[in-house]
């Protein structure tokens, strides 16, 4: 792909991001000479912050002197990723992920992501307030980076249902629910759905929604284990597409019914696509995402000697669902792109003696999505690199309530920026990443382009392959929905 035919320097693209500063004080921080990406092009701009916030965008010769400049040249500049779709710190089927909210979201910095939105999940008997401040007590002191959280309800009680408009109202409009999982106490019944989608829409919030049929799943499962047919070649076959579509089907016909913002997590299936692309066609504030591993690996992993290591849910898919999520991703039918980061390690993955039986699912993502994506995504020219940035951050900051703070590179807007070399090649080592697990399912491949600096709220958090930041300097941001219309 030629950059050069990407950059436009137009005045009028400038002046709608960015005025000169009136004062002449220093600032903290000038980033020179870099190709700012957003989703409207890519343009050669330099960037003023002060105080955590970006203040300007123009010529730098116009603006004050800076306490700190970084030579951008030969660079893009991107506004801070965000990651809706990440479990620090989370259990599941008696084990927890190998990293915490510290050493998670380093790995997330060094992926370029400056805000995350993990999960506050409800165990049963308790209510969603007093879930919201544990999980905050893990999250605040720890976190590098800035972040929130998803409200997961698995026990709807007559309490916790109550006190869904006072979270929503607290700065945590999004609301997820399992319709799987149903053995490993996560999913609800249709009817709690039904009735928790009514409460998010006279709220105004969001609902999000794991989409498969947990009785076909289960009852898959079951008859595959009876049979002997544990190796993780018959993984996907257990979970097979059907179990995802009817799910989808279902939830958007319940969205219908109630008029809710809706998010479907993790879109596997080409009939998926068709599915989101109806529901928006007809308006409806119905969003998707795909994940990283869904549009580069394949259920063909799973034949592998290491198999069992990719067990996701739901699983991957063939080679023709790969590209029909890179059309949908194209044609706009899918609006971001998460990592669903888990990070399990080797010995966890292994527990089930290299069968699928009792091992935890996910895969961990969260420090490689943007160069993954690069590579698969914008290199060959299967999209634009300012479609990737919207991926990545500015629809995800739309979606959750962030915008216009997060997913910006606007003047007011939270200084949250990433520094990426285009033409930087490297092979994925696990040993040379910073998620705290053994391995990755990109390992030996080799990428394209390297993030250099990432910078939160004004602060050079990475620096190369230094972590700059401390632990605890992270924000946990409250969001909301309010006055945010809806947009195909």
């Amino acid at each position: 792909m030629n950059r050069r035919e990407l950059i436009t320097t137009t005045p009028a693209l400038i002046a709608t991001l960015g005025t000169a500063i009136s004062s002449q004080s220093p600032v903290d921080l000038v980033i020179r000479g870099g190709r700012a990406v957003v989703p409207e092009g890519i343009f050669r701009v330099d960037i003023a912050i002060q105080g955590g916030k970006i203040v300007a965008l123009g010529d730098s010769s116009a603006m004050p002197a800076a306490r700190k400049v970084i030579d951008a040249r030969d660079r893009y500049v991107l506004p801070g990723l965000i990651d809706s779709h990440v479990h620090f710190n989370t259990p599941f089927r008696g084990m927890k992920t190998r990293d915490d909210f510290y050493t998670g979201s380093i790995a997330a910095a060094f992926g370029g992501v400056t805000t995350y939105i993990d999960f506050a999940i409800q165990p049963k008997g308790r209510d969603l307030l007093s879930v919201i401040k544990d999980r905050r007590a893990e999250a605040d002191p720890q976190t590098v980076v800035d972040y929130s959280l998803h409200m997961l309800v698995t026990d709807p009680t007559p309490i916790a249902l109550e006190q869904l408009a006072d979270v929503i109202a607290s700065g945590m409009p999004s609301v997820k629910v399992f319709m799987a999982f149903g053995r490993e106490g996560l999913m609800i019944d249709d009817g709690a759905i039904l009735e928790i989608m009514r409460i998010v829409q006279q709220n105004n919030g969001i609902i999000a929604v794991h989409t498969e049929n947990n009785a076909i799943a289960e009852r898959l499962s079951d008859e595959y284990e009876r049979t002997g047919k544990t190796a993780a070649a018959y993984y996907p076959e257990t979970r097979p597409r059907y179990v995802e579509l009817e799910a989808i089907r279902r939830a958007l016909f319940y969205a219908r019914l109630t008029g809710v913002r809706y998010y479907g997590f993790h879109l596997t299936i080409a009939e998926g696509v068709e599915e989101f692309r109806q529901a928006r066609s007809e308006g409806l504030p119905i969003f998707t995402e795909t994940c990283t591993h869904y549009l580069v690996l394949t259920e063909d992993v799973y034949r592998q000697p290491d198999g069992a290591n990719y067990v996701c849910s739901p699983p991957l898919r063939t080679r023709a669902d790969v590209e029909a999520l890179w059309r949908g991703i194209q044609d706009g039918v899918i609006s971001t792109v998460t990592a669903d980061h888990t990070a399990w390690d080797l010995a966890q993955k292994q527990i089930g003696g290299g069968t699928y039986v009792g091992i935890p699912h996910g895969l961990p993502g969260i420090e490689l999505r943007l160069p993954v994506l690069y590579t698969e995504g914008v290199v060959p020219g299967r999209i634009s690199f300012p479609r990737l940035v919207d991926l990545l951050s500015t629809s995800l900051a739309k979606i959750w309530g962030f915008y216009p703070q997060k997913g910006s590179l606007a003047p007011g807007a939270d200084a949250d920026i990433v520094l990426f070399d285009p033409d930087a090649q490297w092979m994925v080592d696990p040993s040379h990443l910073h998620m705290p697990v053994d391995w990755s399912p990109y390992a030996g491949r080799t990428l394209r382009g390297r993030i250099t600096e990432v910078i939160s709220a004004g602060e050079v958090v990475i620096e190369g392959r230094q972590f700059r930041g401390k632990r605890g300097r992270g924000r946990f941001i409250r969001r909301s929905l309010d006055g945010v219309r809806f947009t195909r």
